[in-house]
Formats: structure tokens, sequence, C-alpha cells
């Protein structure tokens, strides 16, 4: 009995959800990603923009670095993940990272350049003939 209690005191996050088998940590663990995700959609086709999708592309790779931590990790401590279940959400990072990158490329070649070469077709020439 002692034991549970102190279990929960220590880890408050690391209660089970019901019905789901995850606990409320990792799911408060993986709210950066969805949140990540949202803006890069937002980013790459609601309001493209090259530089706001690069930015949000390089994000989850921190986050990549910080769940690869075996020994003392903050997010193991803090949310209670132990590092096996932790190697999951590094995987999930650097898929989301992919993504992101992805839509990136996006960006960069079907928006940004089809501006440009619309810009030189019909502004005429760009060259000065000084």
């Amino acid at each position: 009995q002692f034991k549970v209690i102190r279990w929960l005191v220590n880890y408050p996050l690391q209660k089970r959800i019901p019905c789901f088998p995850v606990t409320y940590g990792e799911v408060l663990l993986c709210l950066p990603w969805v949140i990540f995700l949202l803006i890069g959609i937002l980013k790459t086709f609601s309001n493209p923009s090259i530089d706001g999708s690069g930015n949000v592309a390089g994000y989850p790779l921190l986050m990549c670095f910080l769940t690869a931590n075996r020994a003392n990790s903050v997010f193991s401590f803090v949310l209670g993940v132990p590092f096996e279940r932790m190697l999951i959400y590094h995987k999930l990072s650097g898929y989301v990272a992919f993504v992101l990158g992805a839509f990136h490329t996006y960006v960069a070649y079907a928006v940004e350049d089809a501006g440009s070469l619309d810009r030189l077709l019909y502004d005429g020439d760009s060259v000065d003939h000084d």
C-alpha cells in the first residue's frame, strides 16, 4: 500500500488513462508533436511560407535529441516515462520531422518557385539593360 502511494506521489503523470494503453505523461509528451504538425500544415497549405515551414521542420529534431537520452532524462524524470517507452517517442519525433521536412520541400518548390516564375513571365524582363 505504501509503495503504491509513494509511486503516485513521485510520478503523478504515470497513471494510465482509462480505456487507453497510455499514461497522462505520454499524452502530455505527444502534445508538442501535434502542435508542430498543426503549425506545419498551416505554414504549408494555409499560409505558405518557406521560412515558417523551415523553422517548424527543425523543432521535432530538438525533441528527437531530448528523448534519446538514457541517463537522467528530464522527460523521464518529470513525466515518469521509462527509457524503453521513450524510444517510441524518439522515433515519432523523427517521423514528424520527416513529414514537416517534406512539407517544407513542397513549399520551397511548388509555392515559392511558382510565384517567381509568374513574376518573370508577367512583369517582363527582369534584367537591367543600362
